[in-house]
């Protein structure tokens, strides 16, 4: 076996300017890109955290609104009852008033009516009675005339 010591230098020089060419050309850029890589995953990772915190404050904020609006709705349906029920309390004295003033002015009405009828009645009873004695007194009548005209005006006072 023969070993060429300038073969093996040659090669030798060969591989170590191999290494310096890969090292130069391909292991720099590969570590560059490499770099970049892992520092836009930082970033990205960095903005994530940001936009998790800005979520999170949003969230919050959210609960606390929503919290100030359940609490303003509770609020605004207790003052809405309060209303309603001072509107019906108020609803229902006016109609009370209403109705005991178309009470009274029923009253008075069925008053007046019957002052009215009454009167009425006594003059009618008056006119009839003056009438009847009219009658009887236009003619001499008889015991049996005199009771039977009496029934006849009763009769005929109570038809009208």
């Amino acid at each position: 076996m023969n070993i060429d010591l300038w073969s093996i230098g040659w090669h030798m020089l060969s591989v170590f300017f191999l290494a310096l060419l890969f090292k130069h050309f391909l292991f720099k850029p590969v570590r560059a890109f490499m770099d970049n890589n892992a520092k836009k995953v930082m970033e990205d990772r960095q903005q994530l955290e940001v936009v998790k915190q800005e979520i999170t404050i949003q969230q919050n904020q959210v609960k606390a609104q929503k919290e100030e609006l359940r609490a303003h709705s509770a609020e605004t349906l207790t003052r809405s009852q309060k209303q309603a029920e001072e509107l019906a309390k108020d609803v229902i004295a006016t109609a009370e008033k209403e109705a005991d003033r178309i009470r009274r002015r029923a009253t008075e009405e069925a008053e007046q009516l019957r002052i009215k009828a009454m009167e009425d009645s006594e003059e009618r009873i008056g006119s009839l009675s003056v009438e009847l004695a009219g009658r009887i007194l236009s003619r001499e009548i008889k015991k049996e005339d005199h009771e039977r005209m009496i029934d006849a005006f009763i009769k005929e006072v109570a038809e009208k």
